[in-house]
């Protein structure tokens, strides 16, 4: 699961950094991506649920996450063209301190002490990963800030689900209703801007993205659950976080050329020590 989940998030950062996609054609992509997810969602169901009161107390989660998604995604999107592949996944990543703490604080789970460390390593290695050396191009920090704030949030949502019994049974219904309803969302920005767009383009590509997009919630709502991860709730938050800034930081390298200075390639150690810190504090 925490493999299958590192895979397609990575994926996912990968198209923003290698499809061919203006600042007009954004808002379509993403809006058919989800509803491509929502497709890809819908006929996964396993389960009986018929509407959606059968989600019960996790409707309002779905509700909130289906917002979070679109606002989050396209600020993902426009912060990878700006900001580089890297530091995006890096400010995303930087915000498991919001989950990790809720779960440490508001759950019975608590932190081991090797837990702390790896969080201390963690972000400290973010912070150096973020620096810019003299004479780059400067980030464009509201981007990040919005990609960290909403990460953080969603992050939260879904271990606070997995971790109070959302089962295996309902995932992808859970899923079916997030998707959907920022599938809708994104058509309704869509009417409200009219913009001109290419939609042979924009279905191919979102349908991509959208198969991509729901491989990359499925495994990771799924890699929350002790269950079946066989990792607690907030180990397996992490090692999901650290392996995807090591993953985007190591893409971004060797593919893309995006530079490493000697601060970054400390931010980038300490990342890869926190996540073996994580890895053993969950095998023990």
């Amino acid at each position: 699961m925490l493999i299958a989940s590192l895979i397609f998030n990575l994926l996912v950062f990968l198209f923003f950094r290698l499809a061919p996609i203006t600042d007009e054609e954004r808002p379509a992509v993403i809006a058919v991506n989800y509803i491509a997810a929502f497709l890809w969602a819908f006929f996964s169901m396993s389960t009986a649920a018929t509407s959606l009161t059968d989600l019960g107390p996790w409707l309002p989660y779905a509700l909130g996450l289906g917002v979070l998604f679109i606002a989050t995604f396209i600020g993902i999107s426009k912060s990878v063209s700006e900001n580089g592949m890297g530091i995006t996944a890096t400010a995303g990543k930087m915000s498991l301190v919001i989950p990790m703490l809720v779960m440490a604080f508001a759950t019975s789970q608590g932190m081991h002490i090797l837990q702390w460390a790896a969080l201390a390593l963690a972000l400290g290695g973010i912070y150096l990963q973020s620096g810019r050396a003299e004479g780059e191009k400067k980030l464009y920090l509201p981007l990040l800030l919005a990609v960290f704030l909403g990460s953080g949030i969603i992050d939260t949502l879904f271990s606070w689900v997995s971790h109070h019994g959302l089962g295996s049974e309902m995932n992808a219904f859970f899923n079916a209703v997030i998707f959907g309803l920022s599938g809708i969302l994104g058509l309704i920005l869509l009417l409200i801007r009219r913009p001109k767009i290419r939609w042979g383009k924009a279905v191919l590509l979102g349908g991509v993205l959208g198969s991509i997009n729901f491989g990359s919630v499925f495994y990771y709502l799924n890699s929350l659950n002790p269950k079946l991860s066989g990792f607690s709730t907030a180990t397996a938050l992490g090692m999901n976080n650290m392996g995807q800034v090591v993953g985007a930081a190591l893409l971004g390298f060797f593919f893309f050329k995006e530079p490493m200075h000697p601060r970054q390639i400390a931010g980038f150690v300490c990342c890869l020590l926190a996540l073996f810190l994580l890895g053993y504090v969950g095998g023990v």
